[in-house]
């Protein structure tokens, strides 16, 4: 959920999506964000809302 309830900054997607991960990929040697993959099928949970995978690399 954003912030405002509205939509995300920039700044404000890339710090709640490191807040999410960062657990899981903190023992992980050489793991970087390399960017975001929207999902061209529909979201089975929320079809009005994009789906994004979250792209890493080393």
């Amino acid at each position: 959920m954003a912030d405002n309830g509205d939509f995300f900054t920039q700044g404000e997607l890339l710090f709640k999506i490191h807040n999410q991960v960062q657990e899981k990929l903190q023992d992980q040697d050489n793991s970087f964000f390399e960017g975001l993959l929207l999902w061209e099928g529909e979201n089975p949970n929320n079809p009005d809302v994009p789906l994004y995978f979250v792209m890493q690399g080393s």
